[in-house]
């Protein structure tokens, strides 16, 4: 019976203890995050707490500003890798259907046509070499940074990567209407520094962090190459200097 009764009794300390952690680690975050609002929001005294939450950080690359940066470089390579394509494949729409319109300006002998269409093919052709020389290179830029992900992910620690923290706050809008505005901010284990922070509107973060990130998974499904990893490492330094 004492031994049921000091188990339970030490159960109990432990729950306040660990409770009391959490509201300590909350209530640091608060105040980093609250002096960063007030350095960076003009309108710091028209806000008004809502809440607050804090979560171990899982995405660990994050954590890492050279990750970060990495990051960032390869959400605009990739984009620009698709935007790059997407040329390509209009060149190619619009040279399929010249090569249409051209035959038949060659059956009804209309040469004139048939000569005008067959420059601009001429033209577009040109064009898409020199579009798919860039794609060439986009490609590169994209699978080189891959890589480099994947090598800087394997050296970061996984232990007590950080804190991902929501916070809430209502602040009035242009029109002086109460909205609530939602910042999430990555923060250092000792929860000391803010390492990273975007707003719930900016969707360009939010598009490179699900861009990393599924790289990432799709990097970890590739096999492994151990003989490479040095070589990599030293061939693509230059993506995140």
């Amino acid at each position: 019976m004492k031994t049921i009764r000091l188990f339970t009794l030490l159960f109990v300390c432990m729950m306040l203890v660990q409770c009391n952690t959490v509201e300590r680690r909350q209530s640091k975050a608060e105040d980093l995050i609250k002096k960063h609002l007030f350095e960076n929001l003009d309108e710091f005294d028209s806000i008004t707490f809502v809440s607050i939450s804090l979560d171990t950080l899982k995405d660990v690359w994050m954590s890492n500003p050279e990750m970060q940066k990495l990051g960032e470089d390869y959400y605009y390579a990739q984009r620009n890798n698709s935007q790059v394509n997407y040329q390509i494949q209009n060149i190619e729409d619009e040279m399929n259907s010249i090569q249409q319109t051209a035959i038949g300006s060659l059956y009804s002998r209309n040469y004139g046509a048939f000569f005008n269409k067959s420059a601009k093919y001429d033209q577009l052709k040109k064009n898409l070499k020199e579009v798919q020389t860039v794609a060439e290179e986009a490609f590169k830029s994209q699978t080189a940074l891959e890589d480099s992900l994947r090598v800087r992910n394997q050296k970061l620690n996984t232990d007590n990567p950080g804190w991902y923290v929501t916070y809430k706050y209502r602040c009035p809008d242009s029109n002086n209407k109460p909205r609530i505005h939602t910042k999430y901010f990555i923060l250092n284990p000792d929860i000391t520094s803010i390492i990273y922070s975007w707003d719930e509107d900016d969707y360009e973060v939010k598009s490179m962090i699900e861009s990393v990130n599924d790289a990432l998974k799709s990097i970890d499904r590739k096999p492994e190459n151990t003989n490479s990893t040095e070589t990599e490492d030293d061939e693509y330094a230059e993506y995140y200097q």
